[in-house]
């Protein structure tokens, strides 16, 4: 099962309830047509004061045909009642008018777009556990969202590429290599790597297969067009583990790993393709981990029985062991290099894959426009990634109090963003950096 995920829109608004919790409503739908400076919504009638909502900011939230774009913001300047209804004057203008059913929020305390941007620079602080193969194919992991980094090519035809996100051990994503009818043998080939003649390379993956069909993993000889050793292949059911030693030949200078499917109309999953020269002691830092202690550990996953047959070469079942503790390693460390940091483990040998395992940072909300950042969503637990925020904007309204000289309000507010931080100490505890102790001499006098 997925982890859950929260969308921007919905962080928002519960950054909201938080924020102001005694004011309704935060969130609500315009009941008539409005103009470019007004909306209209009965769920604001009646009001004590004719002054309760002015000042409040509004955010368009949803977009019916002819309305303003979601992530409009304007801000209350006047309210007039007209029988059940409310109508809001704001400034500046909207770019259409507001239509019935339009969805917008109603913010008191602080401008929307402060949360918005609060909560990426939350996403930016947590980290998420991800554990990635040590490999040096581009794209092995299959965490890049597209095929860019696979070519396809076959016999009769070229098979579909795409990125499957039901078929899949780790990740988020697995490669899917789809023949149709006339392709009788279809290829995802890697792109090029370059290594010395008499090179030891492991090479491995974890694959799903469609009952009755075939998969089969080949290190290929570019410069000299030819299969080095015997291709990995199985016909098993379901995921299968394909693993084995090879050496690059003397005359070799450029290689690549296929991953194929092997005959018409079959379907396979690759979760990872990894190949790693067995006998090297350097593992790069990821580019997306920001810091050396983002890397907790390096660990191997024991290859499980082989699957007999003559279908199956260098085949094995998944899941027959837990993940075990390689080595300790040896950080190398460059803050002006292109690779930052490198991670040394003596003695490396040939029999295990590495496994790397991390945390990197959750990535902010993205889109080109506010409609798709809202629907965008995140894996970071919600409760943490709420308190985070609140707790931030409290911290900066302990600030403006300070600055106008009202120190019990400030002190108030300190205490409620330490609550809402206390409220989530157990959860946030693995979701973020380790805290380095530091170390002070004592100052002493002569």
């Amino acid at each position: 099962m997925a982890q859950p995920t929260r969308s921007r829109q919905s962080l928002r608004l519960d950054v909201l309830k938080k924020l102001d919790p005694t004011s309704e409503p935060k969130s609500s739908a315009c009941t008539a047509d409005g103009s470019i400076t007004t909306l209209v919504d009965s769920k604001l009638a009646p009001a004590a004061q004719s002054e309760d909502f002015v000042g409040d900011w509004i955010y368009i939230r949803s977009t019916p045909a002819g309305g303003p774009a979601i992530g409009e913001i304007a801000r209350v300047t006047n309210v007039t009642f007209s029988g059940s209804n409310s109508i809001l004057t704001v400034a500046p203008a909207f770019s259409l008018l507001t239509k019935a059913t339009q969805e917008y929020e109603r913010h008191r305390k602080v401008r929307p777009n402060i949360i918005n941007d609060r909560l990426d620079v939350i996403l930016g602080l947590l980290r998420q556990n991800v554990l990635l193969p040590v490999t040096i194919v581009t794209d092995g992991d299959m965490e890049t969202s597209g095929v860019t980094n696979w070519t396809a090519s076959g016999t009769g035809g070229n098979p579909s590429l795409a990125k499957n996100t039901t078929y899949v051990r780790r990740g988020r994503y697995s490669l899917s290599i789809t023949n149709g009818a006339g392709v009788t043998l279809g290829y995802a080939k890697s792109v090029s790597m370059y290594l010395p003649g008499g090179t030891e390379c492991l090479v491995e993956a974890d694959v799903y297969i469609t009952a009755g069909d075939k998969a089969r993993l080949t290190f290929y000889d570019v410069t000299n067009g030819a299969v080095i050793g015997t291709a990995m292949q199985s016909d098993e059911s379901g995921w299968v583990h394909l693993e084995n030693t090879f050496t690059v030949p003397a005359t070799c200078e450029e290689v690549q790993v296929w991953a194929e499917s092997q005959a018409a109309l079959d379907v396979t999953c690759w979760d990872h393709v990894t190949v790693w020269p067995a006998y090297d002691q350097g593992i790069p830092l990821p580019s997306f981990l920001e810091f050396v202690y983002d890397v907790k550990k390096l660990v191997y996953l024991p290859v499980g029985t082989g699957l007999a047959g003559p279908t199956n070469v260098n085949a094995y079942r998944v899941n027959e062991g837990t993940p075990q503790l390689y080595a300790h390693y040896q950080p190398e460390r460059d803050d002006t290099g292109v690779v930052s940091a490198r991670f040394y483990v003596e003695g490396r040998k040939p029999t295990n894959a590495l496994w790397l395992e991390g945390r990197k940072p959750y990535p902010v909300f993205s889109g080109a426009t506010d409609a798709l950042k809202d629907v965008d969503t995140t894996q970071a637990h919600k409760n943490v990634v709420v308190n985070m925020t609140t707790a931030s904007i409290i911290d900066d309204l302990a600030l403006d109090a300070i600055e106008a000289e009202k120190p019990q309000l400030a002190e108030a507010l300190q205490v409620k963003a330490m609550m809402l931080r206390n409220e989530i100490a157990d959860l946030i505890a693995s979701m973020t950096p380790p805290k380095k102790k530091v170390i002070t001499t004592p100052f002493t006098r002569d």
